[in-house]
């Protein structure tokens, strides 16, 4: 979301998006490590005025958002938890 102005979703270059296999906790914990590393990096290396800048998905080239980047990572991380806890607790009961 910071280092692209465009991302179609329905690219074969989305591999990084599609879940890594891992089989033990020391796998997944190794993959969440390097996401937070990444993700660090990417925040630490970007300014508030690029932040303010909008960046567009797509699907097959329709856009279906076409957000200010600030916004895009709040709707993504924060959001996006809250539909997985939502999930969980509908699971729990």
């Amino acid at each position: 979301m910071i280092a692209t102005d465009e991302h179609d979703m329905t690219s074969s270059a989305n591999t990084s998006f599609l879940p890594k296999p891992a089989t033990a906790p020391a796998e997944l914990t190794a993959l969440l490590d390097a996401a937070v590393e990444k993700a660090r990096k990417a925040l630490s290396g970007t300014t508030d005025e690029h932040l303010s800048t909008r960046r567009r998905m797509t699907v097959k080239g329709k856009e279906v958002s076409n957000q200010i980047r600030y916004e895009g990572i709040a709707d993504s991380v924060f959001r996006h938890v809250g539909h997985h806890r939502g999930q969980l607790f509908t699971a729990a009961q």
